[in-house]
């Protein structure tokens, strides 16, 4: 790990925000009965055409209110089993093997730039987030262009009569919320945030600048701001036409002295370094849902921008500016009593603006001896069009007639694009038995192709001869529903990727990489009277990336063997509620430096001396959050809540600092013990 992730670590947790109120709770339960048998975080869809038995299906009013999430439902993620979160400040999550840049995410039917903040949750307003269905593997031929998970979230419909507006603030951030109808057809919404704390910590942080003068600075702590907006038609038939615009930007800057110890070890770092993310998508869906007996379709259009803006000191800079638009198609229609058939189509084009000058080390996840003072400078400025079309077509066949006894459903995707000129087909397919009213068991497998990264591909960069990363995804789960209502889902699975990208002297990059991910999990949720519910997740796994070309094999970045996750939430009454959350996973795998060399070339510095790739651990990660809301009787509308994050005060480690000779080391460590209170207020007219 670097000293400026490193200081921005330490940062961030002092200041991690807190989370925002939860929704009235007292909805959900009754004093005089037990909650619903339906009520649960993975949901069975009656038709395995349109969500299929593999998936997590997420519901908002479900995860409201867990600490250390921000009331936030896309970030509650990481309580799902097999996946995956080195840093508590990473935006990413990896799942079952695979990397977060391997993930797709929609929301409402179309792709958006990218998902969450720098550390400080997602790009959507958690009181918009309906809820969201997650796939870690297995998923059919509806989804395609990555070889890792999905998730495919919803917001919300706008509110159809009257007006509400939410405000809500905390001492990291704020935001506002109005909706409303806008005739009997017509209604809207829009949401808007940003962050404060850089502001309020200011003195704070020139006290720490000031004492680590001959080290880094921090210039702009991570800030963002996003903003949602959303409007709905009523059309004939039951149709329904949705407007969409979103928009959200993230940065962050550090100063590098030339006496600091990263510098010191790679002098081209010195100076100043800046990130800078942001994106902008403006899209309209058109939604036929029909009945179980009719045609049911969705039409698409958007215009995503997505920049990125970096600057890494002596090192160089480079600037991009991706601007995507897709139309998207799918349609099922029943083919006869027993038969029903999905299919789509998805046209893109992208536009790649770019200017880079950077002493690019052509490292990737297989390489670790990767210092920019060692690699020449690439200067290259230019645009790059890109052409995709992703088909499909699935059929789903209830081979014993009314979809809840034998279903074998089979898919075919195709993929191609007019720069790599790959053309690839993709066969998938599972099969679900449904052993009795309470009981499911799935087997699932197929074929998954993913185009590589950008940097990879480009003419100066990389190497435009690679092929797609490619995976086969095999997994088998069962699921059972108790008469008390309680919930177990256990999942079996196996990864197999290959043509995944590694460095190569003569043509900078080739597709000789391969790995392996796979795994058993275990999911336990249910309720313990009318106030006590929550639920319980255990992987246990094991990842592997080899070079097939040396036969060197060796842990993958993301590796933990053992993750384990508790959610509890207890209802005291309609105005107070508690919660908590336990988080537990294996240190994942860290490259050791043995100690240093001089360096010849640069006076004074030294050449890191590494051990085997991924060959230690960092030591195991345990975290407890604990969260109570409290809605006062006297005011209507208010509600008050606050957080201890890292309860107990754990010192989870993410990396290690280096002397400048790498003579010894200490450890860098995440959130510490951080309390955060916050207020919001609810207005209905």
């Amino acid at each position: 790990m670097t000293l400026a992730r490193a200081g921005l670590a330490c940062l961030l947790g002092l200041i991690l925000v807190g989370a925002a109120a939860p929704e009235d709770e007292a909805q959900r339960m009754d004093a005089n009965s037990e909650p619903a048998a339906d009520e649960e975080l993975a949901v069975v869809a009656t038709r395995p055409s349109e969500r299929s038995l593999l998936s997590f299906e997420m519901d908002a009013e479900t995860l409201s209110g867990i600490p250390g999430v921000n009331d936030d439902p896309l970030s509650a993620l990481i309580t799902l089993p097999g996946v995956a979160v080195n840093d508590d400040f990473e935006g990413g999550t990896a799942i079952r093997g695979t990397r977060p840049l391997d993930n797709t995410y929609r929301i409402d039917f179309m792709e958006v730039g990218y998902l969450f903040h720098f550390g400080t949750g997602s790009v959507v307003d958690g009181d918009l987030v309906d809820g969201f269905t997650f796939y870690p593997a297995g998923y059919g031929a509806r989804y395609q262009g990555v070889i890792g998970g999905v998730v495919d979230a919803r917001t919300r419909d706008p509110l159809k009569d009257g007006f509400r507006a939410v405000l809500d603030a905390n001492l990291i951030q704020g935001g506002v919320l109005v909706e409303g109808a806008l005739s009997d057809e017509s209604r809207a919404y829009f949401s808007t945030r940003a962050s404060y704390y850089d502001l309020v910590l200011q003195p704070f942080l020139d006290e720490i600048n000031d004492s680590e003068a001959d080290d880094v600075d921090v210039v702009q702590l991570p800030r963002f701001y996003d903003y949602r907006g959303r409007m709905q038609f009523d059309l004939r038939g039951g149709a329904r036409l949705d407007l969409l615009v979103d928009s959200a930007a993230d940065e962050a800057e550090l100063l590098f002295h030339d006496e600091s110890t990263e510098t010191l070890q790679d002098p081209a770092l010195a100076g100043a370094h800046r990130f800078a993310l942001d994106y902008d998508r403006q899209g309209i869906v058109y939604s036929r849902p029909g009945g179980e007996d009719d045609w049911r379709w969705q039409a698409g259009w958007a215009r995503n921008r997505t920049g990125f803006s970096a600057r890494l000191g002596g090192a160089g800079t480079a600037e991009t500016m991706v601007s995507d638009h897709t139309i998207r198609l799918e349609a099922t229609a029943p083919v006869r009593r027993r038969q029903r058939l999905g299919w789509g189509i998805t046209l893109s084009h992208l536009g790649i603006d770019y200017d880079v000058l950077l002493r690019d080390t052509g490292c990737t996840e297989f390489e670790v001896r990767c210092r920019f003072s060692d690699a020449d400078p690439i200067a290259t400025t230019d645009e790059l069009h890109l052409v995709r079309i992703r088909a499909f077509v699935e059929n789903t066949v209830y081979l014993t007639g009314a979809g809840d006894g034998l279903n074998l459903v089979v898919g075919l995707g195709h993929a191609q694009d007019d720069y790599l000129s790959e053309r690839e087909l993709e066969p998938r397919a599972r099969l679900e038995w449904h052993l009795g009213p309470r009981s499911s068991l799935t087997l699932g497998a197929g074929r998954y192709y993913q185009l590589p990264a950008f940097e990879y591909i480009e003419d100066k960069l990389g190497n435009r001869d690679l092929s797609y990363l490619e995976a086969d995804h095999y997994v088998l789960a069962f699921k059972h529903r108790f008469a008390n209502g309680w919930l177990v889902r256990t999942d079996v699975y196996r990864k197999d990727l290959g043509n995944l990208v590694t460095a190569n002297a003569a043509s900078r990059y080739d597709n000789r990489g391969g790995g392996t991910g796979r795994g058993f999990e275990l999911l336990l949720q249910g309720a313990l009277g009318p106030r006590w519910f929550g639920w319980a997740a255990l992987s246990y796994s094991r990842a592997v990336r080899e070079d097939t070309d040396t036969g060197e094999r060796f842990d993958f970045e993301y590796d933990q063997p053992l993750i384990a996750s508790v959610v509890a939430k207890f209802l005291l009454n309609e105005q107070v509620s508690f919660s908590a959350k336990l988080w537990y996973h294996s240190g994942p795998p860290e490259t050791p430096i043995l100690g240093g060399e001089a360096d010849p070339d640069n006076a004074g510095a030294y050449l890191p001396v590494y051990g085997e790739v991924n060959g230690e651990r960092l030591p195991s990660y345990f975290r407890l959050d604990l969260r109570a809301d409290f809605k006062p009787r006297r005011w209507q509308g208010l509600s008050f809540y606050g957080e201890i994050l890292n309860a107990t005060n754990h010192r989870n480690v993410s990396g290690y600092e280096y002397e400048y000779d790498y003579s010894s080391r200490r450890s860098i460590t995440q959130v510490p013990l951080f309390l955060s209170v916050g207020v919001r207020k609810e207005i209905l007219r």
